[in-house]
């Protein structure tokens, strides 16, 4: 089964955006169908980690199907 990581905050998930000087900005969206995901727990680990350390966010795993997967 194909799992995905979201990144939650207390507003909704994150999702990344650029501005037009071309700075990476994360904002958080309502819809999680917009929101920003990673296949790989290594990418959260080693690269996204960086990028969200000044945001509080949770990281959860869902299926395809956008359903919580409890671990």
């Amino acid at each position: 089964m194909r799992t995905y990581y979201f990144f939650k905050g207390k507003d909704g998930w994150f999702r990344d955006s650029y501005t037009q000087a071309g700075d990476l900005v994360w904002v958080q969206v309502t819809d999680i169908k917009k929101a920003y995901r990673v296949s790989s727990a290594w990418l959260i680990k080693h690269m996204l980690s960086d990028e969200l350390s000044g945001y509080e966010y949770k990281v959860e795993r869902r299926n395809r199907k956008y359903e919580l997967i409890e671990e």
